[in-house]
């Protein structure tokens, strides 16, 4: 139980240093097109952002019998910022485990694209907006 917990908190340091600069970046096979053509037509544009691509995704980690859920900010392909809270933790009024294979691309020249598994369009703008300012706030 103890190596397990170790494990679990070595794990998870590891990510939040950003250990591997990119490494775990992923990207889903297709795009949503509901959820894509609502953030272009509701959401503002990211013109504060400081490269050229931005890429939000949630991910889903295990250690032993805990289970994480990586909801990390890549700029331009490198990670900004991370954070790892279990299934039950709220991000930005979500539960974590359900924004599991949410991505949100956004360029000036395409700009948004979206995917999600378990969540709505509307939920996930929402949660954006409620979420700690560095993943989404600080680039309007």
């Amino acid at each position: 139980m103890q190596k397990a917990m170790l494990a679990a908190v070595l794990v998870c340091g590891a990510l939040l240093m950003g250990c591997g600069k990119g490494g775990h970046e992923t990207w889903p096979e297709k795009w949503d097109e509901e959820a894509t053509s609502y953030f272009n037509e509701h959401v503002l544009p990211l013109r504060s952002l400081p490269g050229k691509i931005y890429h939000y995704q949630v991910t889903k980690y295990q250690s032993g019998n805990a289970e994480f859920f990586a909801n990390s900010l890549y700029i331009d392909g490198k990670l900004v910022l991370n954070d790892l809270p279990n299934a039950a933790h709220k991000v930005g009024g979500v539960s974590a485990g359900q924004l599991e294979g949410v991505h949100i691309f956004f360029s000036s020249e395409e700009g948004y694209k979206v995917t999600s598994k378990y969540e709505l369009p509307e939920s996930l703008h929402e949660m954006l907006m409620k979420n700690q300012s560095g993943f989404f706030r600080d680039y309007l």
